[in-house]
């Protein structure tokens, strides 16, 4: 794309208003499989949004299609407001990380970095000067001579990324970025993607399976099933107020139980479950349409667990015994087993003078949680 039709582009985004990156009715078949099924997105310039779900889902192919390397069976990509949909993938402002990072073998750090610009014959002064920017930007500096196999997990990681940035896309689009790091390297290199993001401005669309990792990066996390999207919101919404039982139950752990509508009254709603042997109050839901299950959820945190026998037992209180415990080193995960059988997964901050450590397995606890605890959900 041509900088007179880039200085086009802008002046048609001003106009309409339209979101940097807009996705419209996406589908993709693969013969009689429906991959990806009508998915609508914007995206906002500079965002780091990710794309979260488990394997078959449709997050991979999504991001493919936003790539120019697959052709949607149906719907559009614009891009600042212009479709971009049939376009390929040379043509399109956007670059790819993909999750093997794709490195030359026979290439070292430095012509890994330069082969996008040499391939669009970037001038020699400015392809050294891009070059030598992302090298220092991610601290590869002194590598340059080395090829792949002589570099850490990391540090193949960050040439991939400087590959993909050094061609100044508008939009930069990774496969799972850090899937080929161990635990440790990937929880630090999460928020220096973050703060590279930040540095730079540059939108991102990651795919990611795992749920801490999604909401550690992103500021908004679309969540996928089935080839849909499910669920759009910030880390903060996603978690504390999941749309349905996949995504309550996908994203952390969390506590579902089929409940009844009995009444509401000023207090709020106040449903019955016949796994759990008492009155459940919630202030915070609205009452939901007639007919169809009803799901309670409540996350492990959101209990209060004590040996001690409540003074007055109230709504939202039962009696269980410990069958299984997991220390954490920061916290403890407790299985509460409760006399209809059913597992109730616990977990507590562990704080030195709480009494926490003295809880053990085959203790009789009860558990309390306040009405503003957990999200009732209807599908």
């Amino acid at each position: 794309m041509d900088q007179a039709a880039r200085a086009s582009h802008s002046s048609t985004l001003a106009e309409t208003g339209a979101p940097h990156l807009r996705i419209a009715g996406l589908s993709k078949r693969f013969g009689a499989q429906l991959a990806v099924d009508d998915v609508s997105l914007d995206v906002a310039r500079g965002e780091l949004f990710c794309l979260l779900g488990g394997s078959g889902c449709g997050k991979t192919t999504l991001l493919r299609m936003l790539a120019g390397f697959e052709a949607p069976s149906a719907g559009r990509v614009l891009l600042d407001g212009v479709d971009v949909t049939a376009l390929p993938p040379h043509r399109r402002p956007v670059n790819m990380m993909f999750q093997s990072y794709a490195l030359f073998p026979h290439k070292n750090v430095r012509d890994n970095i330069a082969f996008g610009l040499e391939q669009e014959r970037c001038p020699r002064a400015e392809r050294e000067a891009r070059v030598g920017a992302m090298l220092e930007l991610l601290q590869l500096e002194g590598l340059e001579r080395r090829r792949p196999h002589q570099l850490s997990g990391g540090q193949r990681q960050r040439v991939a990324l400087a590959r993909a940035l050094v061609k100044q896309p508008r939009l930069l689009l990774l496969d799972e970025p850090l899937g080929a790091l161990d635990r440790k390297l990937r929880e630090a290199t999460q928020f220096e993607l973050k703060q590279l993001q930040q540095a730079l401005g540059i939108t991102f669309v990651v795919v990611t399976h795992d749920q801490a990792e999604a909401m550690t990066l992103a500021t908004r996390i679309g969540v996928m099933d089935q080839g849909r999207l499910v669920q759009v919101g910030t880390p903060r919404e996603i978690y504390e107020r999941p749309g349905s039982r996949h995504v309550a139950d996908f994203v952390g752990s969390t506590n579902l139980f089929e409940v009844e509508l009995e009444k509401r009254d000023a207090h709020g709603l106040h449903l019955r479950a016949t796994e759990l042997d008492c009155t459940l109050l919630l202030s915070n839901a609205t009452p939901p349409s007639p007919g169809g299950p009803l799901w309670l959820a409540l996350r492990p945190e959101q209990f209060v667990m004590a040996r001690e026998s409540p003074v007055e037992r109230g709504p939202n209180c039962v009696a269980g015994v410990i069958r299984e415990v997991a220390y954490q080193g920061g916290a403890s995960f407790y299985q509460v087993v409760l006399p209809s059988g059913r597992g109730v997964k616990v977990s507590r901050a562990n704080v030195a003078d709480d009494g926490a450590a003295s809880l053990e397995r085959g203790d009789r606890v009860w558990l309390r949680w306040s009405a503003t605890s957990g999200v009732l959900l209807a599908q």
